[in-house]
């Protein structure tokens, strides 16, 4: 009789363990989501920003805006690099715009270009522009304290009015 409260003492030991370490394998993936779905996400959208500041009969001027924002539930810190615009046929004048932020958190950060001459024909449709746009920085994610890079590159469509990533 005393065998047999044994092997029920051990089989019960056995099978909380066995609970226990089911329990614990699906509290460490919930925890793994959760920081992977907290961790910073950053991302760019570029946009030309058409402004009329001379009278009507003058052509409007464009600055390119480059918003950049975070979908993460932690901030980014220390944003670091640049964006450059150009166009590899020389059809405009180069330029670029250094970044650099302290802390990017749900609110996004908007850089602007000086103004971009030479692209009101172009944006009409009357002639054809080969206008790009690089972005690269860094910046240190929180909770790892690893510094992460963003890489992406841009050329305009004219069809769409849009810069489409390639």
């Amino acid at each position: 009789m005393n065998f047999a409260l044994v092997i029920i003492a051990l089989l019960g030991m056995f099978a909380t363990y066995l609970f226990g370490f089911w329990q614990g394998r699906t509290s460490k993936r919930t925890f793994d989501l959760s920081v992977t779905k907290a961790m910073p996400k950053v991302g760019v959208t570029l946009t030309l920003d058409k402004r009329q500041i001379n009278p009507p009969a003058f052509p409007p001027f464009y600055f390119l805006i480059a918003r950049i924002y975070n979908e993460g539930e932690l901030p980014a810190r220390q944003l670091n690099g640049k964006c450059r615009l150009f166009s590899p046929a020389n059809q405009l004048k180069e330029q670029v715009i250094p970044i650099a932020h302290d802390f990017l958190g749900a609110t996004p950060h908007n850089i602007q270009s000086n103004r971009v001459d030479g692209i009101d024909g172009p944006i009409r449709g009357e002639q054809d522009i080969d206008m790009r746009v690089e972005i690269d920085f860094n910046y240190i994610g929180i909770p790892d304290d690893k510094t992460k890079s963003y890489n992406a590159n841009y050329k305009y469509d004219k069809q769409s009015g849009q810069f489409l990533k390639v």
